[in-house]
């Protein structure tokens, strides 16, 4: 049986607390016929008992007296109407009786009580399903995802009980099917315009962000955390030399760098590089809020910084200069990366490959590098190091000084015109799908527990 700690229930005389704890024992020993007994016997002598009240209730369930355990349930919430526990289980019987309302509404309370658990979140989406409110059922899951890492993390957490993962399995083809036909309805005339044989690879890159296929990389150290494009040169590092759009950053790298210098001598100038929510990512514990790793940003998720690029004036025409890769709300990223001395970027990997990192040294102690893959690079100011991130990458500055650091991303340079098209197309539509979601799961948050929007 569950520990029903957290829910206040009437105290027990000695003699019933005995009889309680020889029922739970039977119980988990699965002779349910003797507990359910005992725990009667305790209902007769204390009726406001909750945890005795929920155990006769799932006997019930079982036995598919519907009726009966709605009356226990009901009885239990009216004793402890703040246990999210309690409504989720009578959720439970509306549903297993028809009322999928009545559910849905049990449901609501359990979220308003509990709003961060992922499988109400999974529950209730599954209940709108049924109801024919796809478009909302989706948001549900989305929004599961997102407090659980992702459907796939919350299925295999789940992999004990069978009836939870096969709800969490079917929400995640109904997320992924839904995210598809959003991204095919905002390509399809691209497709029409170039064919689908022109476009086979990116869009075998949009399936493996809908989770439609799983890629098979051309090389065993690349793992792009979301969307795979094959076809495309496979190496750690690319050769500037090959990309003559580079010369100009680098003939500017003392200006820059008198820029740069300028900003590192102001304080309060650069900002933590890492910011990760609520430390979700344990690989980013050390450099999350911390200063070892900074940036000072002239264009991030696509917005440019103007007072940045207005103080570095060098730098910004520089950038301007460039390719730079262009996606909705996702890029430009440009900024100065500063590494403090005895700081080390863990391995990771990025999250397409197709796009690359240029990083032009400006100011480089000794002890500096970069490795991508089963490569490694030395830094030499003036001279670009260009990574493809899809491989585990991670970096270091095991000197006495600070590594300053131009970086900028470009597409990968095989793509075609209508390639980068598709893929830009491609991505707004996930991201413009995605905020879609996210803002019904906020104004159902606002009826369900206004509390939390003060």
């Amino acid at each position: 049986m569950e520990d029903f700690s957290d829910i206040p229930t009437a105290e027990l005389p000695d003699q019933l607390k005995l009889l309680e704890t020889h029922g739970r024992e039977l119980a988990n020993r699965d002779q349910h016929e003797d507990a359910e007994r005992l725990f009667r016997e305790i209902i007769r002598a204390a009726p406001n008992h909750i945890p005795a009240l929920r155990y006769l209730a799932s006997r019930a369930v079982l036995r598919q007296e519907f009726e009966e355990a709605q009356n226990l349930i009901e009885r239990a919430i009216r004793l402890a109407r703040n246990a999210p526990r309690l409504h989720q289980n009578l959720a439970i019987i509306l549903r297993a009786q028809g009322y999928t309302e009545g559910a849905l509404l049990a449901l609501n309370n359990t979220i308003r009580l509990q709003p961060t658990v992922p499988i109400h979140w999974i529950q209730r989406g599954d209940v709108l399903q049924s109801l024919g409110r796809d478009m909302e059922a989706v948001a549900s899951y989305k929004r599961a995802a997102d407090l659980g890492g992702g459907l796939a993390l919350l299925a295999q957490a789940s992999l004990k009980t069978p009836q939870s993962r096969k709800v969490i399995v079917r929400a995640a083809k109904m997320l992924a099917a839904a995210r598809g036909k959003a991204i095919s309805t905002a390509t399809a005339s691209i497709i029409r315009r170039y064919g689908r044989d022109t476009l086979k690879n990116v869009i075998a890159a949009t399936q493996h962000m809908t989770h439609v296929i799983t890629p098979t990389y051309a090389d065993p150290l690349q793992r792009p955390a979301f969307s795979y494009c094959p076809g495309l040169e496979t190496s750690p590092f690319h050769e500037p030399d090959k990309l003559e759009f580079l010369d100009p950053l680098e003939e500017a790298c003392e200006a820059i760098g008198k820029e740069a210098q300028a900003v590192l001598e102001a304080p309060g100038e650069l900002k933590p590089h890492v910011e990760v929510p609520n430390g979700r990512e344990a690989q980013w514990r050390e450099l999350n809020q911390s200063t070892q790793w900074s940036s000072y940003r002239f264009y991030q998720a696509g917005k440019r910084a103007d007072a940045h690029c207005e103080r570095c004036p060098r730098t910004a025409e520089a950038l301007e200069a460039l390719p730079l890769l262009c996606l909705h709300q996702r890029a430009p990223e440009a900024y100065f990366s500063i590494l403090e001395p005895d700081t080390h970027i863990p391995a990771h990997f990025g999250i397409v490959n197709y796009k690359l990192t240029v990083h032009l040294p400006l100011i480089v102690p000794d002890g500096c590098a970069i490795r991508a893959g089963d490569q490694t690079r030395t830094l030499t100011p003036g001279k670009c190091v260009v990574v493809d991130d899809s491989f585990e990458n991670e970096a270091w500055n095991r000197g006495k000084q600070r590594l300053a650091l131009l970086t900028l991303e470009i597409w990968h340079p095989d793509l075609s015109d209508a390639e980068k098209l598709f893929l830009s197309t491609a991505l707004a539509a996930y991201d413009n799908f995605h905020a879609k979601l996210d803002r019904i799961n906020e104004n159902a948050l606002r009826q369900i527990a206004p509390h939390l929007f003060p």
